[in-house]
């Protein structure tokens, strides 16, 4: 009998002889005493007995089904939910586990834990074929992190079943590599790829299209250094692109290759040698919508010749820049002026102290005019008085307002001290809540604010203040959506 089978049995007899009036533990209820908290619990829990195990099964399954969007540090995360610890509650759950596919399509392998567990590999490689079986016929989602260790017997089964893999994300050497070229004609049902090498590599030719057929595939992430990999993808179908870049050439180049894409999302690696010139070099794209473009691991330096100075995106309504040097803001206002688009949705990650110039660009640039989201992160120079001042909607002088349109606003704060930051970010939001309009009615009306984020390194003055929390009380019940977030790792 498990754990909490002999409880559960009790507490079904204790709620048999309840419904039949005869109390098991004392007269509290006859005598119209108290109930104990005892016989709380055992009535509460002869109702989760009560629960059709179909309700279970959904219940476990949306659950199950977040974890597939789980990113890669997924080793670290709470593993309660997975439906081998589900089963050990009790016979009933094990029961509803067992008969339901679904429940174990989400397959985590991590070669480098395998090494520190004591079970011999015979046990780790049954049980995984267990797991695998278990899912049947369903497609499943693949997280497999491997840096060096990666027996035979354990990739095997994995390869076996390719032709179910859907969601992947692999992390592993690229030595590797070679051994997954079984799968190659089998990936018809892939639809998102990951791929992080360990290290820098290059493949062999026989190994470059081991990826190509795959005619599911919208959504492919070449992180770390997988560009130099040279592996070859359905470009043509892909909707989502993400990577990481050493050579702006190298993002230019494979563009023209993906005209449905809708969302490009790139990150920037110090540079490791000299940039191709590219000088004269544009590309447009008729399709992207969102354009995310920042450094990766904190490397502050661009490069020698930055990306954003050749493209045209005349689609782009959603961008996204991480602005390392004052420069950017000119590179910004430039890209936005040549792609000729109209932005909705704005997210700077401030690295520098030169408010003036990001005023510069909120105030005069016309294609920022209709955003609707604005998002500011991580310098203290957006929290300063005169920049504050500069966003709020004077009740003189509406008609001055930047981004009139502008219905939500996300903020990050990376200082210690918050309090004053705050406080001044308050009055933009209360300026902007039920706003004063302009006067003609030619101009466009000024948006009140729906939704506010913002979060600090710390909750000092902030949440200790009772001054501060009453106006977010006040933003609150002026129908407001506001999200607080103060505490270590909010930049995350």
């Amino acid at each position: 009998m498990d754990r909490f089978d002999e409880a559960a049995s009790k507490h079904v007899q204790d709620h048999m002889l309840l419904q039949q009036g005869l109390p098991n533990t004392g007269d509290e209820e006859r005598q119209g005493l108290p109930i104990s908290n005892d016989l709380l619990q055992k009535r509460s829990f002869a109702h989760v007995l009560r629960i059709p195990a179909e309700i279970y099964a959904l219940i476990f399954e949306f659950r199950v089904s977040m974890d597939a969007l789980s990113s890669y540090n997924f080793f670290f995360d709470d593993t309660t939910k997975a439906p081998w610890v589900l089963g050990q509650v009790c016979t009933r759950w094990r029961n509803i586990v067992h008969d339901a596919p679904a429940l174990w399509t989400i397959v985590r392998v991590s070669t480098c834990l395998l090494q520190e567990c004591p079970q011999p590999e015979e046990s780790i490689v049954e049980m995984l074929k267990c797991y695998l079986g278990r899912s049947r016929a369903l497609p499943i989602s693949l997280f497999l992190l491997s840096e060096e260790y990666f027996p035979e017997p354990i990739l095997k089964p994995l390869l076996d079943c390719s032709d179910r893999w859907r969601d992947v994300f692999l992390f592993l050497h690229p030595d590797h590599l070679p051994r997954f070229l079984p799968i190659r004609d089998r990936l018809h049902q892939l639809r998102t790829m990951s791929l992080i090498p360990t290290v820098p590599n290059n493949t062999t030719d026989y190994m470059r299209d081991m990826f190509q057929s795959a005619p599911s595939l919208e959504s492919l992430a070449l992180n770390g250094h997988s560009l130099e990999l040279g592996l070859s993808f359905p470009w043509a179908q892909i909707r989502i692109f993400e990577a990481n870049y050493v050579d702006p050439a190298d993002i230019l180049r494979i563009m023209p290759c993906m005209p449905r894409m809708l969302r490009l999302q790139l990150g920037r690696e110090p540079p490791e040698h000299m940039a191709e010139d590219t000088t004269n070099w544009v590309v447009r794209h008729d399709g992207i919508r969102s354009f995310s473009l920042d450094s990766v691991d904190e490397h502050i330096e661009g490069h020698p010749a930055d990306l954003i100075d050749h493209l045209d995106l005349p689609a782009m309504s959603s961008l996204s820049i991480q602005c390392d040097r004052p420069e950017n803001m000119e590179a910004i206002s430039e890209l936005l002026q040549r792609s000729a688009c109209t932005i909705r949705e704005l997210k700077l990650d401030i690295r520098f102290d030169n408010a003036d110039r990001l005023l510069r660009l909120l105030r005069t640039q016309p294609r920022l005019a209709q955003v609707q989201k604005l998002a500011l992160h991580d310098g203290e120079p957006i929290g300063g008085l005169g920049f504050t001042t500069a966003l709020s909607v004077a009740s003189d002088d509406p008609a001055s307002a930047i981004m009139p349109m502008m219905d939500e606003m996300d903020i990050l704060l990376s200082t210690d001290e918050p309090g004053s930051f705050v406080q001044r970010w308050l009055g933009v939001f209360e300026s902007r809540v039920n706003p004063a309009q302009p006067a003609d009615p030619q101009l466009p009306r000024v948006q009140s604010l729906k939704r506010i984020t913002i979060g600090c390194r710390s909750g000092s003055g902030v949440v200790d203040d009772s001054t501060c929390m009453n106006r977010f009380r006040a933003l609150v019940q002026a129908g407001v959506l506001l999200e607080l977030n103060c505490g270590v790792g909010v930049e995350d």
